[in-house]
């Protein structure tokens, strides 16, 4: 019901996402409480939040539930019930650290960079530094100044974070 030239086929193709399971072993215990969420399932989320350009946890949890290619993606069948959002974003809160978190998404653009998935040159960008693993601004300014950020926090929960992305950003 996906079609063979489906992006995230193409996607699913080119990176062998078991690697996850080797970032996040020390971050996940096998024999402790309740079974969690797939660690591979969770970053599979957050990419297709990502890619599709999907401003909310929430909504992109929607999104999963209705469209069949995500459904594929994650490997979750019609029959069985997403993720709830909440819980997706508890594990990026309170489970996976920002280390772990920015090593597997640097990672996965790395390896699709590789199967020349991504263009980078198409939208101003500089090529991925081959020694240091895609950690590359993509800024395309070789200037060497750091661009100001503006840092956004809740007035009623500071422990909060924004989960998302602009369109802008989405570029690689």
């Amino acid at each position: 019901m996906v079609p063979q030239d489906h992006l995230l086929r193409q996607i699913d193709a080119a990176i062998d996402f078991n690697k996850v399971y080797e970032f996040v072993e020390d971050l996940c215990c096998k024999d402790n409480g309740r079974p969690s969420i797939d660690p591979v399932v969770l970053f599979k989320i957050v990419l297709i939040q990502h890619i599709y350009g999907i401003r909310s946890l929430h909504r992109t949890l929607e999104e999963i539930g209705m469209n069949m290619a995500h459904r594929w993606f994650i490997g979750y069948p019609l029959n069985e019930q997403v993720p709830h959002f909440s819980t997706v974003s508890y594990n990026f809160k309170h489970r996976f650290n920002t280390a772990s978190v920015e090593c597997i998404f640097r990672w996965v653009l790395k390896a699709a960079a590789d199967e020349g998935y991504l263009d980078r040159e198409a939208h101003g960008k500089k090529p991925f530094d081959e020694n240091n693993n895609g950690n590359d601004s993509g800024s395309g300014d070789n200037s060497g100044e750091s661009e100001m950020v503006e840092k956004t926090v809740s007035t009623t929960d500071p422990e909060c974070g924004v989960f998302g992305r602009t369109q802008e950003s989405l570029c690689l």
